[in-house]
């Protein structure tokens, strides 16, 4: 007969491989948050795709792929992980089988998608009418004076307006994330470029040309968000500031032709520098400016010009560099992910300058949307696609 000594108790056992599997799943859920997967709706591809080695180069797998009449002038952008398309009659959102989720009736002449992640914008450029979705359902509408130019909105629902002015060379309007009117500014020297409300919604960026002098000037301009008089501003001859990347501490980049500069939140300047020409730039993971520009120490192209990707952080420092044979379109980013488009290949790269996966299309790709780290949406002349990155 056995002794109670030689008995051996399961239950140690049993508990050792319980709490071990509550650890991985507590870090697994908290790598997909990280990656940007909704935990929601994932399959089990995606999990074991997340693993994959980053130094994969092979061309990324196609999901799905849609077709579209490009005559009927749609946009395009993702939203909530879903593809939404707008036409001058309609929204709709597509999911990743291509379904349709849900669709609206609208009537615009050519609609802009812009999105902060939980919120989408919808407005009419050369026409007045602006919506704010939540989910599938509109927030807020409003309907402007005069036609609309350009519209943003910032990371928590903040919307800056530009729209024509009669007498005027533009006019901003701002909108609160319940869609009441802010600030309505007419500007009477410049043309308005763009606006841009700061991240801690303090602050409104107006980007402004004048072309009315010897040589042409860009002016960044900035205020508080409910005051009309500026309490800084910054004078440029012969540039053009053709986008602005606003940082999380609302420190801000502005990048013209062939310079990038770096202010602080009161306009200061922080840093410069002459970039050759600059195609494109995105902010990416947050704290690094990736920009795209010409590189004469790369391998020429047929064309003779080699191309770079700089990644560069808040310092002015350049971080990474990958350097590429054909111009580039623009960029787009996902957390540390950037989509390099080239036109008819799409590089993705990280913020260390590593290619993780690379794209080709026959037809010309016009933009690359992500839905999460591990899948993109690229948009080409005649259809949408779904490809895993």
């Amino acid at each position: 007969m056995a002794s109670k000594e030689g008995k051996v108790s399961k239950t140690p056992v049993i508990m050792f491989f319980l709490l071990a599997a509550v650890i991985l799943a507590v870090a697994l859920l908290t790598y997909m948050k990280i990656q940007g997967v909704d935990i929601t709706n994932f399959d089990m591809q995606e999990i074991v795709s997340a693993f994959i080695s980053e130094d994969e180069t092979e061309e990324g797998s196609r999901v799905i792929e849609l077709e579209y009449d490009s005559r009927s002038h749609s946009s395009f952008n993702v939203y909530k992980g879903q593809i939404i398309k707008c036409t001058a009659d309609y929204i709709k959102a597509v999911n990743k089988k291509g379904e349709e989720v849900w669709s609206k009736s609208l009537s615009m002449r050519k609609p802009m998608l812009k999105t902060n992640g939980s919120e989408l914008l919808v407005a009419d450029e050369g026409g007045r009418q602006v919506y704010v979705f939540k989910g599938s359902s509109i927030k807020w509408e409003a309907k402007t004076d005069s036609d609309i130019i350009n519209a943003y909105i910032n990371e928590n629902g903040y919307v800056a307006i530009v729209q024509e002015a009669e007498g005027y060379r533009g006019m901003v309007k701002v909108f609160d994330p319940n869609g009441v009117e802010m600030l309505q500014r007419s500007i009477a020297e410049n043309y308005v470029v763009g606006a841009y409300v700061s991240p801690s919604a303090e602050n409104l960026l107006i980007n402004s040309i004048n072309t009315s002098g010897i040589a042409l000037t860009s002016k960044l301009e900035l205020s508080k968000v409910t005051e009309e008089s500026p309490f800084a501003a910054i004078l440029k001859d012969d540039m053009v500031f053709v986008s602005v990347l606003y940082f999380k501490d609302d420190s801000f980049a502005a990048a013209g032709d062939e310079y990038l500069i770096y202010f602080d939140k009161a306009a200061n300047e922080e840093w410069s520098r002459d970039m050759g020409r600059i195609y494109s730039t995105s902010l990416a993971a947050g704290k690094y400016i990736a920009a795209a520009c010409e590189d004469d120490g790369t391998a020429s192209s047929l064309s003779g010009k080699g191309f770079r990707v700089e990644i560069i952080n808040n310092k002015g420092q350049v971080t990474a560099r990958y350097a590429l044979r054909d111009e580039v379109l623009n960029l787009s980013s996902f957390n540390d992910l950037i989509a390099v488009n080239t036109g008819r290949e799409v590089h993705f790269i990280n913020t260390r300058g590593k290619l993780e996966s690379k794209v080709s299309s026959k037809s010309d790709i016009l933009n690359v949307y992500f839905i999460s780290r591990l899948e993109a949406v690229i948009v080409t002349r005649s259809s949408v696609e779904i490809v895993k990155v």
